[in-house]
């Protein structure tokens, strides 16, 4: 978890290599629905290139379906999942049931440098969620809606906080050491 352009994708990927495991990518899924000329995928798009969050419910449905589709010593690393408290709860809800422990990395970057990363990468990328608007709209809804769910996994005591402001290699470092890999 993390603010927008934290690196979350990045270190999703790096320590899916260590763990030598797939990623659920909720952004990249997203996208991937956006692309698509469907009714879900040109609403998605509305809404997420505003800067806003993924329905909750379309959430919900993603991490639900890779959940229930591991086998029972399968691994998975979860990129931007649980984005608001009540995805949270359903997620915990979900891994109580399963059996499933977990554990929530938190890369935490101060809003400024988000700020001077997301444009770094507008300028790369040219994502549609990466315009000043946008991204305006999307540290909102971080600040409004998935701080709460930080703070719910704070509250069962799976929450590690990594220090996002660091290179990518001491970031990973970090998040290694953290969960003991």
């Amino acid at each position: 978890m993390g603010r927008p352009g934290s690196g979350k994708g990045t270190q999703a990927k790096l320590l899916s290599d260590v763990l030598g495991c797939s990623i659920a990518s909720l952004g990249s899924d997203f996208r991937r629905l956006m692309a698509g000329d469907t009714v879900v995928g040109v609403r998605l798009a509305a809404g997420m290139n505003a800067g806003e969050l993924a329905p909750t419910w379309l959430a919900d449905y993603m991490c639900t379906k890779a959940l229930i589709g591991l086998g029972s010593e399968e691994k998975l690393v979860f990129d931007s999942g649980c984005r608001m408290r009540t995805e949270a709860i359903l997620f915990d809800q979900i891994c109580e049931w399963l059996g499933r422990g977990y554990r929530v990395v938190y890369i935490d970057v101060n809003e400024e440098e988000i700020r001077r990363r997301i444009a770094k990468r507008g300028d790369v990328e040219g994502r549609a969620d990466d315009s000043t608007s946008a991204l305006d709209k999307r540290i909102e809804e971080f600040n409004d809606r998935t701080l709460p769910a930080i703070e719910y996994f704070r509250s069962k005591g799976v929450l590690l906080t990594i220090d996002g402001a660091q290179s990518v290699e001491d970031v990973q470092q970090g998040v290694r050491g953290a969960l003991g890999i």
